[in-house]
């Protein structure tokens, strides 16, 4: 967890005109900091053959709520290709990660109401 928190405070360190609160947090990433902190602790179950940084899921965080791919790599100063590799693992990851916690769930919830 420490990797997260430390990469988001360089984020905020790094864009200094920018205070770091959960106001302006879900502002840029459209998120609380929970929820990045519960998908990172998805992402760190991941096998260890996948490379994934803190920092990617804050790019597609970033991307998942400001589309255009020049901005998003204009913003945070990485090349083009690397940006869109790193964005879509992600994205499949959390999407094979959310649906599991989604079934999870669900059948929990059914197991309460009955």
């Amino acid at each position: 967890m420490e990797k997260i928190i430390e990469a988001i405070t360089n984020f905020f360190t790094e864009n200094s005109s920018i205070v770091l609160n959960e106001e302006n947090f879900r502002a840029l990433f459209g998120v609380g900091l929970q929820t990045v902190l519960f998908s990172w602790a998805l992402l760190l179950k991941v096998d260890g053959d996948v490379e994934i940084e803190p920092v990617h899921l804050l790019w597609t965080l970033y991307f998942l709520k400001q589309y255009p791919i020049s901005r998003n790599v204009w913003y945070f100063k990485v090349d083009r290709k690397t940006f869109k590799k790193y964005v879509w693992r992600v994205i499949a990851l959390l999407h094979i990660h959310l649906n599991t916690v989604s079934i999870t769930i669900s059948k929990l919830i059914i197991l309460v109401t009955f």
